[in-house]
């Protein structure tokens, strides 16, 4: 036998033994070691669980649906993008509680499954209209959208109101020549006669 099995069987038997006195002391002081056992290997077994459901999350249905999900809000996103810049370029109009533009958001997800093959169902439906209305077009998006726009026509009509004024000053500078014109024309007219 060589020495580091003789060090190996020589250290399991007192581990085995300092296990047994501690177990008969621990019984002695009234300590439940069987309910302790248990209690660990109901901890093991939650952890075996638990680890058996993290690899179920990387292979599988389970990474299938993680994954699809993925792809649903990210055409949510797309279409919510593509709904609010119809807004901005006014291709859509009076739409303050956002029910147009959740229209237009479900309408380019549907379009985009059925040009990669898929067919549209009740329960894609559900989806579509869950992830537009709770992820992607929620209330607060909406509200934000209509300040960006109202904000996007503030500046507009700030900005024809200085050029409404801007041409105003030149009417009236330009009647008041005209009208400078026509009275020296007109004294020209009297001069000839």
């Amino acid at each position: 036998m060589s020495n580091n099995t003789l060090y190996l069987t020589i250290g399991g038997s007192v581990g085995v033994i300092a296990i047994i006195i501690l177990a008969g002391y621990l019984k002695y002081k009234g300590v439940n070691i069987l309910g302790f056992v248990q209690k660990l290997k109901s901890i093991f077994t939650t952890a075996e669980t638990y680890t058996k459901a993290a690899e179920g999350l990387t292979e599988g249905k389970a990474n299938q649906i993680l994954q699809a999900a993925d792809v649903f809000e990210k055409l949510g996103i797309e279409g919510a993008t593509y709904a609010e810049q119809m807004l901005l370029s006014m291709q859509i109009q009076n739409d303050t509680d956002g029910s147009q533009r959740r229209e237009l958001a479900q309408k380019y997800i549907y379009a985009f499954l059925q040009a990669h093959g898929i067919a549209i169902t009740d329960d894609i439906k559900t989806i579509v209209q869950g992830i537009v209305e709770k992820t992607v077009l929620s209330d607060k998006t909406i509200e934000e959208i209509n300040k960006k726009i109202d904000d996007l026509i503030n500046t507009k009509v700030a900005a024809l109101q200085s050029e409404v004024s801007s041409l105003a000053d030149t009417n009236t500078k330009l009647t008041a020549e005209n009208q400078t014109l026509n009275e020296k024309l007109a004294n020209v007219a009297a001069q000839m006669k």
